[in-house]
């Protein structure tokens, strides 16, 4: 599973580098600290998932959702914030998924694996709680 990972705090970004950076089957294929060159660095690094803060969206969230989606492949979008009440506006926005920044690690992964690989994990209860269909 390929990961474009962007956040602007160099702690966060090295957090979240660190954790996936122990998964086996997850790798980090590029990191940003501002979402203005996202749909370029998707088309040229061609991750699988795009893990993004909601706060970073210099574009309206359509826009930026809309551009990803263009491309001739489909990275899914996991959204993260720290303020849990942007969940409704993220996955309205199109988002796949979103994560609160205060889940556990085990959620986070949980997520991140379910939204990568849907047949791998049949049975994660709570962990998908944060996992709902922009119609939802």
């Amino acid at each position: 599973m390929r990961v474009l990972l962007i956040d602007n705090q160099p702690h966060v970004r090295a957090a979240m580098q660190f954790l996936l950076d122990q998964q086996p089957g997850i790798s980090i294929v590029g990191t940003a600290s501002t979402s203005d060159a996202l749909p370029e660095q998707a088309r040229t690094l061609r991750p699988d998932i795009v893990l993004i803060s909601w706060e970073l969206w210099r574009k309206p969230a359509t826009d930026l959702l809309t551009a990803l989606r263009a491309l001739d492949f489909s990275p899914k979008v996991i959204v993260f914030s720290s303020r849990p009440e942007a969940q409704q506006a993220a996955l309205k926005s199109g988002a796949d998924a979103f994560l609160c920044a205060y889940d556990p690690p085990e959620t986070f992964l949980n997520v991140l694996r379910t939204i990568g690989d849907p047949t791998e994990h049949t049975d994660l209860g709570s962990a998908l709680d944060g996992i709902s269909s922009p119609a939802s």
